[in-house]
């Protein structure tokens, strides 16, 4: 099947997931299923999460020298940020590694010490943003080795 052409987007909701299933085919070791509209195309990725178990738990990166590097082969990762010597402060200016499409949230390691993430080169953000609760969370996207876009931030924390 491949493509499924729609004379009503409302035609959409009909479709059962059986269905869309049979619509799958691999592209670059992903899965998305194309649906179309008159006027609306919707490309959908049915496994975003499922390939790779989610955010998983928070794994500690310590700031030293204003970075931290991420590595791995995991698209989705979640990090827990920490001061550099449990400074009561600390300022995170570069992420280094990633590769374009990684996506990583970002958390403070503990309330009582903020990481603040510093818009610049290496970080592309609305503003800088403080990791001052544990609450807090900052997701980005990696558009090429260390360059980061924000995609959304959360400031959660009392």
């Amino acid at each position: 099947m491949g493509t499924i052409v729609l004379d009503d987007i409302e035609e959409l909701e009909t479709i059962k997931i059986s269905e869309l299933s049979e619509i799958i085919t691999p592209i670059d070791s992903a899965v998305y299923p194309t649906v179309q509209s008159s006027q609306t195309r919707i490309i959908s990725n049915s496994n975003l999460f499922s390939n790779s178990g989610g955010f998983g738990s928070p794994t500690e990166l310590t700031i030293s020298g204003g970075i931290i590097t991420v590595s791995g082969k995991t698209k989705f990762r979640f990090h827990n940020v920490d001061t550099e010597s449990d400074d009561a402060t600390d300022d995170l200016d570069t992420i280094n590694g990633g590769y374009a499409g990684n996506i990583i949230m970002l958390q403070a390691e503990d309330s009582n010490r903020t990481v603040v993430c510093k818009n610049g080169t290496s970080l592309k953000l609305q503003a800088d943003f403080s990791l001052n609760n544990i609450e807090d969370k900052l997701i980005l996207l990696c558009i090429s080795a260390g360059v980061w876009h924000e995609l959304t931030r959360a400031n959660n924390g009392a």
